[in-house]
């Protein structure tokens, strides 16, 4: 696998009905069809806390290994979409990694997610690293600063005007 850096700001956004991304390769692009229904799906800020909405269906499919860390396997069934598995440390209970098949303008893939480098921030772990591995393709996203609770505009989810 090539090794290729890409640097720049990556926003992709929704704004409840509409979603869209501004790549710093690929430019602007509106989403559209599944691609949209399963980022709005995923655009849902109590993904955690209130799976049970998103996910009538989770299943607990045994223990594995991920990385050296022995994990539940939890596969959780969405309303509509295909199924994503999470695998949640079995000691700590924190989110180690998810599979899940996402729709983009290639096609479906298969987006594997990893999660590390847990900080406590207001009494809250979170991950601040995420490895997400897509075939021939590596992204780590490494979180410098984190702030909880911060006044957001509503225009910061809007389509950019113009595009």
């Amino acid at each position: 696998m090539a090794k290729v850096e890409c640097w720049g700001e990556l926003r992709r956004s929704c704004d409840g009905q509409t979603a869209w991304e501004d790549h710093p390769s690929n430019g602007f692009r509106l989403l559209e069809g599944a691609e949209l229904e399963e980022t709005l799906f995923g655009c849902a800020f109590d993904d955690q806390a209130g799976w049970r909405k998103l996910y009538p269906k989770a299943e607990l499919a045994g223990k594995e290994k991920v990385g050296a860390r022995e994990a539940y396997k939890i596969v959780l069934t969405p309303t509509a979409g295909k199924p994503m598995t999470r695998y949640f440390d079995a000691e700590t209970f924190l989110p180690l990694a998810q599979v899940m098949t996402r729709t983009t303008s290639q096609g479906p893939v298969e987006v594997r997610a990893e999660f590390s480098d847990y900080r406590e921030q207001d009494g809250v772990k979170a991950a601040f690293q995420i490895k997400e591995i897509t075939p021939g393709q590596e992204v780590i996203i490494q979180i410098r600063e984190s702030k909880n609770n911060v006044a957001i505009e509503d225009a910061r989810f809007a389509k950019p005007a113009g595009k």
